[in-house]
């Protein structure tokens, strides 16, 4: 599905002028081309003419186009701003289906969307312009058919565990989602063949959410503490005087911990245990940090909010373990990078914070506190529409710098030494600026709400209470031995 997405994009920006040509030479080959190819559209001002306005797909493709920009591209900065004035202003002159697609291009830019939630709308919006979308829709069906069937083996596979596990009877203010949670690994390993890897994704992400309603909801802040300093030590008798769930809940990610490291072991033979104990360790840190704030009463100021909610997002982790998940240029270099939380990975988690903080994001049947960037920006300006303004101009920041980072890092464990794209992963959607699964964290958090009203999944309870139906195995009974227990301190290769 993704290749043909981009199959018909590829053919929509040659099919225009010169100017859709030249957008999707920077598309392609982005480190090749500097922004500056787009002078030729600018009167000495630096603004865009009107003349090259007229063409919907190619002001489509511009406003593409900017969605990749870096610091510095000013040139770009003002292709967004032209762009979306065009299209607003043209869209009202197009027929439905045109001016559907070009709202839909407007909220959810190729760039920052995933092809596997949005190519619905793009076939939809694309009726009439070529005469083989009709085509491409049925063998769109049949694709979906085929994948829906693994999903919902894979829903199956994580209802079933979580449903063992216990942990929604321990914790009932918690939130119970194993399908938002699973949600999250489809966005961030998007093709087929990484079916093991999104069930056991699936479960560090959930412990995000468990173990921040436990912070939010649960715990004092004494208790919370001891449970802070138990998982930094990653030391299971630490929590003998801590409520039962607290035990519960640490037994069981010390468990699931153990197990991927195991399991990335056996395919990779590296061992992650080192780096996945830090990442917890540094969650339930910055949850603490969260904690103590509202505890003592004392607000943070806006910078030191977001400073800590960086890592409180979760981003690190769950990137931590797609990293080892997908074993790709693992070596103590790009280990220890990775343990550092680098740029490419704080870029990340800061549009993904201030986009749940926007509101993006709600947490359901919560009762806990929760900080807000937007929040605290506008105490200190005292100014509403400033303060979004604010919000809006960090996340365009942090996504030139992730931009940046995926081009110009080649330390980055984002592609093989020949710069190709890892296993499984298409070329497009490893080209520059189509930063892989860094960037699908990032526009996920937008379709956390709504992908679940808008997008029909497999009805999980039918599926599993069907008989005779019995799910083929996509998991390994791996025990987990002993040199994975907690004495193990460090990586070690085979």
């Amino acid at each position: 599905m993704e290749v043909a997405m981009a199959m018909i994009f590829m053919s929509l920006r040659f099919a225009t002028g010169l100017l859709d040509r030249m957008v999707t030479m920077y598309l392609q080959v982005v480190w090749f081309i500097v922004a500056e190819v787009f002078d030729m559209f600018t009167d000495k001002e630096g603004k865009f003419s009107e003349k090259v306005g007229g063409n919907i797909k190619g002001m489509i493709d511009l406003y593409g186009a900017s969605q990749l920009r870096m610091e510095g591209e000013a040139i770009l900065d003002e292709a967004e701003l032209f762009g979306l004035k065009i299209l607003k202003e043209r869209s009202a002159h197009l027929g439905v289906d045109k001016a559907e697609f070009v709202r839909s291009t407007l909220e959810q830019p190729f760039h920052k969307s995933l092809p596997i939630f949005t190519s619905r709308n793009f076939l939809e919006g694309t009726h009439g312009m070529n005469g083989w979308v009709n085509a491409l829709q049925d063998v769109a069906k049949m694709n979906f058919n085929v994948l829906q069937s693994e999903y919902q083996t894979e829903i199956f596979h994580i209802s079933k565990w979580w449903a063992e596990l216990g942990l929604a009877n321990e914790l009932k203010y918690a939130r119970n989602q194993p399908l938002k949670w699973y949600i999250w690994s489809l966005a961030c390993l998007t093709d087929p063949s990484f079916s093991e890897e999104r069930v056991v994704l699936t479960k560090p992400i959930s412990f995000i959410y468990l173990i921040d309603d436990i912070f939010d909801i649960y715990g004092t802040l004494e208790e919370l503490t001891v449970f802070t300093k138990a998982v930094t030590r990653w030391d299971i008798e630490a929590t003998e005087k801590l409520p039962d769930y607290m035990k519960i809940c640490f037994r069981a990610l010390y468990d699931v911990t153990n197990e991927i490291s195991y399991k990335v072991y056996l395919k990779h033979g590296w061992n992650p245990s080192g780096s996945l104990r830090k990442a917890w360790g540094r969650l339930c840190e910055a949850f603490l940090t969260e904690a103590e704030w509202f505890a003592s009463g004392k607000m943070p100021s806006a910078e030191e909010y977001l400073k800590n909610g960086i890592v409180s997002s979760g981003v690190h982790v769950v990137l931590v373990h797609i990293f080892f998940l997908l074993g790709q240029r693992l070596s103590q270099e790009t280990v220890q990078k990775i343990d550092n939380n680098p740029t490419i990975i704080s870029s990340t988690a800061t549009i993904l914070r201030l986009w749940d903080d926007l509101g993006s994001a709600e947490d359901e049947n919560q009762e806990g506190k929760d900080g807000s960037y937007m929040e605290y920006v506008m105490k200190e300006m005292k100014e509403g529409e400033r303060a979004r303004e604010v919000v809006m101009g960090k996340i365009s920041e942090a996504w030139k710098g992730l931009n940046r980072e995926f081009v110009l890092d080649d330390t980055t464990p984002h592609a093989t030494a020949h710069g190709e794209p890892p296993p499984g992963v298409e070329s497009h959607d490893s080209t520059p600026g189509g930063v892989t699964w860094y960037r699908k964290v990032t526009f996920y958090t937008g379709w956390k709400v709504t992908f679940l009203h808008r997008v029909t999944l497999p009805d999980v309870e039918s599926h599993v209470s069907t008989p005779g139906r019995g799910p083929p195995s996509i998991e390994s009974d791996f025990s987990t031995p002993v040199g994975f227990s907690t004495g193990v301190e460090k990586s070690c290769r085979k």
